[in-house]
């Protein structure tokens, strides 16, 4: 971004010949050569991950069936960042080690019953205990002012801090489920389970969640609906069915943080501190509940060509867990809490078709549309919104009632009542400081299709797209680069002047011309929070894959029972229609992780292609 162009890296020396420091052509070297980064900083990863399962049965009767399952899956994880002395960025030198361990036992033990009651009714039921403990353990070294240039040992390092931190969570849970089906055309299916957290406190840590579904195949009573070649199978379906969700770890209890090494007074003693989190624990926190109703039919039609499969459903969520903000006055900033009751409705729409089916080669389409509405019923009695993820003072996620959940807000551009963006006196935009709605950031539909070419079971060719309509991103990365003026868009006479569309305070028309940075980079979004954000839409080709099996006839007088070789790709393009097309941005790389809020993106690397290679041999 601070790198014209006209600037020749290659041509700048990039470190002190004296002390090894980096070097830059901006006056003051305020800002780091980037090949003095390239040689001086390392950044690596190492992740060892081992799973598995162990399972045993034992028929005690032709119909009941005994069985314990254990599942172990634990990896550690080890970072390394190492960064020398004489870096503008950290110039006393940097080196951080860090390792986390996370581990996850699962404990499942179930008595299977399948048996055929009379000619025309069967029972298929699970009674069963299911266990599941997760271990997380951190430890982090942090060393600074660095004391041989080079060296990147904890040991050449004159400061020293070390942080640790270990979560662990248990999760038993007791179920049932009974099919109960008459005639093979007509199912009943109850299910129940119930749940003990350890993330609660005992009086909460409890709960029930039941479920029922009923399904009729009418095609199993009426034949004659068979017989034309047109239905095949035809299925219909209503269920109800309830599940939980659980906060993590920590959250029911104040904790007393302990630091050994505070600082260091000038006589070289160490203070040591015991305080009070910023984090206001509630010993009543209760578990999420989730109901659901679907409705959905299924069929499959023209001699099973055509595969068609409707979901409608209606989800309310209660008692969701959320970070409170609280008043610093408190002497805490954050709580959690039962704050939200939350509607959620939609369609889900799955269909397959094969167009061409021969005796050497077949085409196959699919795909799969998915649209969700939701709203916000209440929140926490007392407060009109909660900030779901605040990523400045203002900017970010909120929950409020009767609107969509995580709704962006942030500043806006002034408007007069006819809705014209006001310009100042400078000649850019007048910002409005008040919080108000930027956007939605949930999309309005998902629409996914693919194809499969087969050839004699020997090639097979996949594909798939992705389309996304709709949804607000805020987004940093674009407007930065447009900014600076990197972008395609920005290809033009700079220094010809430009006129902010808008009026003025009076309402007249703005003809006051300012210079193309102040437009693009003042108007154009750097500083005001409406200009970066864009309408999420996109078109990405997720996959490709093309497979090569040899034929059964070539392994006769071999080992294998089967060989196949396979090359894939994903992330291969995509192209976001509400951003500037020079940014290549891709709306899937976001900034809040997994939790609650979507739709921000800070500065993310790009997404990367990735294609590999696959032989599988089986024995």
């Amino acid at each position: 971004f601070y790198t014209p162009r006209s600037v020749d890296l290659n041509g700048l020396e990039w470190e002190n010949p004296l002390d090894h420091s980096s070097i830059y052509y901006r006056g003051g070297n305020d800002i780091q050569h980037p090949y003095w980064t390239l040689h001086n900083t390392k950044n690596s990863e190492l992740v060892n991950r081992f799973f598995g399962t162990f399972t045993f049965d034992y028929s005690l009767t032709d119909w009941l069936t005994l069985t314990y399952r254990y599942g172990l899956d634990t990896y550690a994880q080890r970072n390394r960042y190492a960064i020398n002395k004489g870096g503008r960025q950290v110039p006393d030198g940097l080196l951080e080690t860090r390792e986390r361990i996370n581990t996850i036992h699962d404990h499942n033990a179930s008595l299977a019953i399948n048996k055929d009651l009379n000619e025309d009714w069967n029972l298929d039921a699970v009674l069963g205990t299911n266990l599941r403990a997760d271990i997380y353990n951190f430890t982090g070294t942090y060393s600074t002012q660095q004391f041989v240039f080079g060296l990147q040992d904890h040991g050449n390092y004159i400061e020293h801090s070390t942080d640790s931190y270990n979560e662990e969570e248990s999760l038993l849970g007791a179920y049932f489920s009974a099919t109960l089906g008459y005639r093979r055309f007509l199912y009943l299916n109850l299910q129940g389970r119930n749940d003990w957290t350890s993330t609660l406190e005992k009086d909460n840590r409890s709960q029930f969640y039941p479920s029922a579904s009923i399904s009729f195949i009418p095609t199993e009573v009426f034949t004659d609906m068979t017989s034309g070649g047109v239905v095949d199978y035809l299925k219909l379906r209503l269920g109800y069915g309830t599940s939980a969700g659980y906060p993590d770890p920590y959250q029911t209890r104040n904790v007393l943080g302990l630091t050994t090494r505070e600082f260091v007074t000038n006589n070289n003693t160490v203070i040591n501190t015991n305080t009070i989190s910023d984090f206001f624990a509630n010993p009543a926190l209760t578990p999420e509940l989730h109901k659901e109703l679907e409705f959905g039919i299924e069929g499959r039609f023209l001699r099973n060509r055509l595969g068609l499969d409707l979901s409608l459903y209606q989800k309310k969520s209660t008692d969701l867990i959320i970070g409170l903000d609280l008043d610093p006055s408190t002497g805490f900033d954050q709580s959690t809490v039962n704050a939200a009751k939350i509607t959620n409705k939609g369609l889900e729409l799955g269909m397959d078709v094969t167009p061409v089916k021969t005796r050497n080669f077949s085409v196959t389409l699919n795909g799969n549309f998915t649209t969700n509405e939701n709203t916000v019923d209440e929140i926490f009695e007392g407060v009109d919104q909660i900030a779901i993820v605040g990523i400045f003072t203002t900017l970010g996620s909120y929950a409020i009632p009767g609107q969509p959940y995580g709704l962006i807000q942030g500043e806006k551009v002034k408007r007069d009542d006819n809705g014209n963006l006001i310009v100042g006196s400078a000649g850019t935009y007048e910002v409005d400081a008040s919080l108000q709605v930027l956007g939605d950031p949930n999309p309005d539909f998902n629409l996914n299709g693919g194809i499969s070419l087969s050839f004699k079971d020997i090639v097979t060719v996949n594909a798939l797209l992705t389309y996304v309509e709709g949804g607000a991103i805020y987004s940093t990365l674009p407007s930065t680069l447009m900014g600076r003026g990197i972008l395609q868009e920005t290809d033009f006479d700079r220094f010809v002047p430009l006129i902010a569309p808008g009026v003025k305070a009076d309402g007249t028309p703005n003809d006051v011309q300012i210079t193309s940075t102040d437009h693009y980079w003042r108007n154009g979004g750097v500083f005001v929070d409406e200009m970066r954000t864009y309408d999420g839409s996109y078109l990405k080709l997720r996959e490709i894959s093309v497979s090569f099996a040899l034929p059964k006839s070539v392994l006769d007088n071999t080992p294998f029972g089967s060989a196949s070789l396979t090359f894939s790709g994903q992330n291969l393009w995509f192209r976001a229609y509400g951003f500037p097309k020079g940014a290549n941005f891709d709306p899937e790389v976001l900034s809040t992780g997994v939790g609650n809020a979507r739709g921000f993106e800070m500065m993310n690397v790009p997404t990367a292609k990735q294609v590999g290679g696959t032989l599988r041999l089986t024995f």
